[in-house]
């Protein structure tokens, strides 16, 4: 197996219920200050041994693409500090896979990468105080951090969620020659108040 691209899209907007009141007028959802910030994440393995090339093993990778970028949520009141809430897609990823495993922070569902070949998990790094890589897709997981600002004309700045995780390719049949796997949108990420 060689030659695994993929590309981590990180787009950031909303979808998470909030509490009336606290952070004035508005929906809560955020956008990054300067549009979607996106981590490329290369993946070259080689497989050479027969013994890691059989139905059901799986090559783990961690991505650590560094990069920072700052975000504004739709709300009124610049004194509000409260939680970050993520969300999280399989991007071009829609046909889930044969496999799914329990991890430390929750199950895990593969999905398809290439049919009858590869499948594919991810786990995303939700920085704040949760400090957690999370099985992908997830919904309105907090970061733990009741501190976070960004309302009215607040800025939060220096954000990382999403520059760090893990992949975890599954062989579901031994691979012959090379597979060359085009640029594939793993993630979405979303932020809301």
């Amino acid at each position: 197996m060689k030659n695994l691209w993929m590309l981590l899209a990180l787009a950031l907007f909303s979808g998470h219920a909030l509490a009336e009141g606290t952070m004035g007028n508005g929906s809560g959802w955020c956008q990054p200050t300067n549009g979607t910030h996106t981590f490329p994440f290369s993946f070259n393995q080689t497989i050479t041994d027969t013994d890691g090339n059989q139905t059901g093993t799986i090559v783990e990778e961690h991505w650590s693409a560094g990069g920072e970028y700052s975000a504004k949520c739709d709300c009124d009141n610049s004194d509000y500090r409260g939680y970050n809430y993520f969300t999280a897609t399989t991007g071009d990823l829609t046909q889930k896979g044969t496999h799914s495993e329990t991890r430390y922070y929750g199950h895990m569902d593969y999905y398809v990468l290439v049919a009858g070949k590869l499948e594919i998990g991810t786990e995303a790094y939700v920085a704040g105080k949760l400090n957690e890589n999370i099985p992908v897709p997830f919904s309105s997981i907090s970061n733990e951090d009741s501190s976070a600002g960004g309302c009215g004309d607040a800025e939060m700045k220096s954000m990382t969620a999403g520059n760090k995780g893990t992949v975890r390719i599954y062989i579901t049949h031994p691979l012959v020659g090379e597979i060359s796997i085009p640029q594939t949108t793993i993630m979405n990420l979303y932020l809301s108040k």
